[in-house]
């Protein structure tokens, strides 16, 4: 054994100069010539290796050496492994552990206890991985569980998942056995070959950058403390703690002291000369902060247990804000580093970002960053399994397992990353979701049925399109449907179908798209999908390939390997600002400012989510019992607190600390006791509340915030009267011809009023046609609001039409079947009074059947819900016409025409009746509608519920040419609801009243129970409408109304007088209203065929609008309804005597 190892320790506190020394340690000695044939080696966490280069190049006189070398644990071992000719060993990396995880899991479910029904649960693949890993990582084997199952008996559950986890463990083990190992092996197999290596024995070590070491590790540092010529560490432990006896587990310093300890045991169980520690700035300030009297005393006295003295002084280098929500936070530090800039004393590498939950806040910075214009590096590994193209993978086996379904095909589709257009492909999924196509067999052969909405050029198309996709996919789906296959086989199929696609090459040209877009980040992750995706490709063949699995079970494993992939982002230049969290960035160089945000409870310190196989209470447990894993939560806390206190040494000049009072969705959140604290400590911090501040000009920093700025400004005063500053950035942005359109713009939707310039009117006429082609519908829509009437028929847009059989189908089918039902009673001579119960049932059933059979919607024959349709329809059209036959009945009224086609369209029903005593003829017609709706006489006066009144006045003017010598006057208009009413019955007394007539036989009863029933039944499907205040008129329509009808809306006071409610009115005013309304009318079609699209709605409009994503129509940026008086009757009889006497006067 050499003579000269040695084991040396460097110590200080954070920022004391430790790694400095440890690298000018290095380096002259590195340099020296009688050295040139010894290696120095810097051995330092992955994530540090970069830095560390850098640190050496630093300090190095000659920037650099052929014999020193920046490794990690990993690096050395495969570098040993080279040396001695182990080349042939596979290390299985993190994407090959989660694959064959998956697998092991499937193939052992079944011997599988207290984990058999959690096996398939999401995210379990990525629990028992990171298991597995955690007993490697501390060097346990198989009969290492045995031993440890042994030991836990009392404590079922604990035991359970034990036997799982081995069973598990074992699987795992035989299935790579031979063929591969893990990361963690490498250092268990370079433990057993160490002592072989002739470059470790000449090997200088020097180890920086870890705050605690792993089992596994601790046997290969004790290889090297053997073997290599000297190790040295560094290690964070202030002077006057340097030389300790014992260490309490929770003190600040645990780790570090923990770490001496071992190293020290390590160091004497092999015989190795332990050096005295030498400890950095000795009886100084920390180097770092030495000029900073608020960051020293922070570190000197932040987490020790001992009470302390307050700082005296006001406190200028820490500060506290607070802001409404991660957002808000994320703007705010792009604007103070912005502030930064401006002073000109900083470069953006002088400042850092260290956050709480990366997760959390990365995208809120990146955004904030990119509008301020702040470059910058975010240390943050991405999760590519949402990237279109890798989604694209999972998403093309998905649409050939669930063979060409709606929802799969039209998620890869909508990914964006085929040739197809997407105008195509919304063109192509309005035709699937009308008519529901699905399946293989379906796409596969030409599509026949060609609906009304479709024009021959539109299908002919909607063909082409799907002959493409049957392109794209149909080598696909022959591979992927062959039997027995295996996963190279499958994997081939897919490299085959992004070959065929050419993804490569469109890969590349959204990279090239995003660095246009000045989106780098985006551009860097793009640059890295192809390989990745390839990389995957060749892992699942090296892995699993002669695995044969359903193509179910292959999508599965492909998604979870991908969801396992992270990328990681090259830092883009030097001068940029470092985004990085506690745990993982190693904040190397100097910093002069420090931003630590989502300084929050739960986030400082961070919360264990308790989502492993172990929880911390069994860890506990197994501690207890001399069997350590990784640490509980509650440790991890103490371990932080280092993290934390080597954080606050950072800056040469400031921190600043935020929190956020509220989470993305809403929660709300406290500040972590970590402000509190260092609040005792330095009482004049006084928190600031940024979203309280209004923003100055004398804050604004960049063109996004002053485009903000004067965007908020405008909002509160359009006019900006009085506000000097504000124009004069107006002005100043105007000169700058980048930001010049961006001005006018804001300034254009400023004083946007929402209102449409008209049409030319030859435009208009050549959207609708002749003025007489515009029914009442489309009018009743205009008065409601013009531009939906514009954009429903004159663009002809409208909501997709459907697989499905919605609202308006049923309401078709009632009309359709009503309709047809009188139609027959014409053609047979049949009256209305004389049908039976049995005609009616015969014919209905007739009706229905005919009907569902000529019905265009696809989805009215597709399924077994087309029985119950039928059914609800038969049951609901036979009721229907029953009580139409009670109504008729029930009055002097006869139906004469049925679907009756007058000037303005189609009324449902028409009765006469003439009187046999004056010879006046009186009209009444029936509207049926299959949902409630009520008359409302303000609806009718200001044009949105015009119909029955246009309709009366049509019917009485035709019926007028007709009986010449006879007067036609209106009886009333209505609407019946087509429905099947429930009635809670007979309430207890109105049941009590019958039960006590001991008149009445037992089946007397009965049927008098049965009767008031149907009576009640009878009176819900009184209509709704307007009528003739004639009372005989009424009569005549049910003669057995007294003092009101079960058939229209009339009660009748004692004085004879109708109630305010009745919609009864005189025949001079009745035919003033339906004039009133016919010259409305007319009025609406002239202003649509002149041009007019206001966007003018009604407020009820609105709710359910389809269009209304379309108009710009905002209440809150200042749009008013237009107001629906709420005229009652006499109101509206006052406003026609107005009109009328006027004109009457004019006259």
């Amino acid at each position: 054994m050499e003579t000269d190892m040695s084991l040396t320790f460097i110590v200080g506190s954070a920022g004391s100069g430790k790694s400095h020394l440890l690298y000018e340690r290095l380096t002259n000695n590195a340099s020296k010539y009688e050295n040139r044939n010894e290696d120095y080696i810097a051995l330092v966490p992955e994530q540090y290796s970069m830095e560390a280069q850098r640190e050496i190049l630093l300090a190095s006189d000659r920037h650099g050496s052929f014999n020193t070398e920046v490794v990690s644990f990993q690096r050395l071992a495969v570098g040993i492994f080279e040396e001695l000719g182990m080349t042939d060993i596979k290390v299985m990396d993190d994407l090959g552990k989660t694959l064959v995880v998956r697998k092991v899991l499937e193939n052992c479910k079944k011997d599988l206890k207290y984990y058999h029904n959690k096996a398939n649960m999401p995210g379990f693949v990525d629990r028992a991985k990171t298991l597995i890993t955690e007993l490697k990582q501390y060097n346990y084997r198989t009969q290492d569980l045995e031993k440890m199952i042994d030991d836990v008996k009392g404590h079922n559950i604990l035991r359970n998942k034990l036997i799982d986890t081995k069973t598990i463990a074992e699987e795992f083990d035989n299935y790579i056995n031979e063929k591969m190992i893990t990361m963690e092996e490498v250092l268990s197999i370079f433990c057993n070959v160490m002592e072989k290596s002739e470059k470790i024995r000449k090997t200088h070590i020097y180890i920086d950058g870890f705050t605690g070491f792993t089992p596994i590790q601790y046997m290969v540092l004790e290889k090297l403390i053997k073997y290599a010529r000297e190790v040295t560490v560094a290690i964070t432990l202030p002077e006057n703690e340097a030389d300790f006896n014992g260490y309490n587990d929770r003190e600040l310093f645990a780790l570090s002291k923990e770490t001496i300890v071992k190293l020290r045991e390590l160091a004497i169980r092999n015989s190795v000369e332990i050096e005295n520690t030498v400890i950095v700035n000795k009886g100084k300030r920390p180097i770092r902060i030495a000029d900073n009297d608020e960051l020293c005393y922070l570190e000197e006295n932040i987490f020790r247990n001992r009470v302390l003295k307050p700082y005296d002084k006001e406190c200028k280098n820490l500060e506290m804000h607070v802001t409404s929500n991660p957002k808000e936070e994320a703007r705010w530090i792009a604007n103070e580093i912005s502030k930064l800039m401006i002073t000109g004393n900083y470069k953006y590498k002088d400042i850092a970002v260290v956050v709480s939950d990366m997760e959390g806040y990365y995208r809120f910075i990146q955004d904030e960053f990119r509008k301020s214009g702040i470059p910058n590096f975010i240390d943050y590994k991405r999760d590519i399994s949402k990237n279109p193209f890798i989604d694209g993978i999972v998403a093309a086996i998905e649409v050939v397992e669930k063979d060409f379904s709606y929802e799969s095909l039209f998620r890869f589709l909508k990914l964006g990353i085929t040739d197809i257009d997407r105008e195509d492909i919304d063109i192509i999924e309005n035709y699937v979701i009308q008519s529901g196509r699905r399946g293989f067999n379906s796409y596969n052969r030409k599509w026949e049925k060609q609906y009304k909405n479709i024009s021959e050029e539109e299908f002919e198309n909607i063909n082409l399109i799907r002959e493409k996709i049957i392109e794209m996919f149909s080598d696909l789906r022959n591979g992927l449907k062959l039997k027995n296959v295996d996963i190279t086989d499958f994997t081939k199929c897919i490299y085959k179908f992004i070959l065929d696609n050419d993804w490569q090459l469109k890969i590349q040209k959204h990279k090239v798209e995003c660095d246009e877009a000045g989106r780098l980040d985006e551009a860097k992750e793009y640059e890295q999908i192809y390989e990745t995706i390839i990389k995957m490709l060749n892992k699942l063949v090296e892995f699993l390939g002669d695995e044969i699995v359903s193509v179910k079970e292959f999508r599965q494993i492909v998604e979870s390997g991908f969801a396992s992939q992270k990328v990681g982002i090259i830092p883009p230049g030097l001068d940029t600002v470092m985004v990085g969290d506690l745990e993982r960035t190693r904040l190397k160089d100097i910093k002069k400012i420090i931003f630590f945000a989502g300084v929050n409870d739960g986030l400082v310190p961070s919360a264990n989510s308790g989502s492993g196989i172990i929880t911390d209470m069994e860890r506990e447990f197994l501690r207890s019992a001399n069997y350590v894993l990784a640490p509980t939560a509650k440790e991890n806390i103490y371990i932080e607190r280092l993290y934390l206190y080597a954080l606050f040494a950072k800056p040469t000049g400031k921190i600043y600390f935020s929190y956020s009072t509220s989470g993305t969705d809403g929660e709300v959140l406290r500040k972590s006791y970590i402000l509190t604290l260092i609040n005792r400590m330095f009482p004049s911090i006084k928190e600031i509340k940024e979203s309280s501040k209004e923003n100055v000009p004398g804050d604004i920093t960049n063109i996004t915030e002053a485009l903000e700025f004067i965007t908020n400004r405008m909002q509160e005063n359009k006019s900006l009267d009085g506000d000097n500053e504000t124009k004069q950035m107006i002005a100043n942005l105007v000169k700058n011809r980048e930001v010049e359109n961006a001005v006018k713009m804001i300034i254009e939707g400023i004083y946007y009023t929402s209102r449409h310039p008209k049409l030319l009117p030859e435009i208009a006429r050549g959207l609708y046609g002749n003025r007489h082609n515009i029914g009442i519908t489309r009018l009743e829509r205009y008065a409601a609001c013009a531009y939906s009437q514009f954009l429903a028929n004159g663009l002809k847009l409208s909501e997709r039409r459907k697989f499905e059989i919605a609202a308006y189908d049923i309401g078709n089918l009632y009309h359709y079947s009503l309709e047809l039902f009188c139609r027959k009673l014409r053609n047979k001579n049949l009256n209305w009074r004389n049908l039976t119960d049995e005609d009616i049932q015969k014919l209905v059933e007739e009706c229905v059947n005919i009907v569902f059979e000529e019905y265009e919607n696809n989805a009215i024959s597709s399924d077994a819900r087309n029985k119950y349709i039928a059914n609800k329809i038969l049951k609901t059209t036979i009721n229907t016409t029953e009580i139409l036959k009670s109504h008729i009945n029930a009055g002097k009224f006869e139906p004469v025409y049925y679907e009756s086609v007058v000037e303005h369209g189609k009324v449902d029903r028409v009765d006469l009746y003439e009187d046999p005593d004056d010879g006046k003829v009186y009209v009444k017609i029936i509207d049926y509608k299959s949902g409630s709706k009520k008359f409302e006489i303000s609806s009718t006066f200001f044009g949105t519920q015009m119909q029955l009144l246009i309709y009366l006045g049509d019917v009485i003017k035709r019926e007028q040419e007709k009986y010449k010598d006879k007067q036609v006057l209106p009886a009333g208009a209505f609407y019946y609801e087509i429905k099947d009413p429930y009635t809670n019955g007979l309430t207890k007394t109105e049941k009590n009243k019958i039960m006590n007539d001991g008149s009445l036989t037992k089946e007397e009863l009965k049927e008098r129970l049965a009767c008031e029933i149907n009576k009640k039944r009878f009176k819900e499907y009184k209509m709704s409408g307007i009528f003739t205040d004639d009372i005989n008129v009424l009569k005549n329509i049910d003669e057995n109304m007294e003092k009101s009808s079960d058939i229209i809306p009339v009660r009748i006071k004692r004085d004879e007088s109708y109630y305010a409610d009745v919609m009864a009115i005189d025949n001079k005013h009745f035919g003033e209203l339906i004039n009133y309304v016919s010259d409305m009318a007319d009025k609406f079609k002239e202003e649509i065929c002149e041009g007019n699209i206001d966007v003018n709605p009604i407020e009820k409009a609105c709710t359910y609008c389809p269009y209304a994503g379309m108009c710009s129509f905002d209440v809150n940026a200042g749009d008013k309804y237009t107001e629906v008086p709420g005229y009652k009757l006499p109101e509206v009889i006052s406003k026609l005597d107005e009109m009328y006497e006027d004109s009457e006067g004019e006259k």
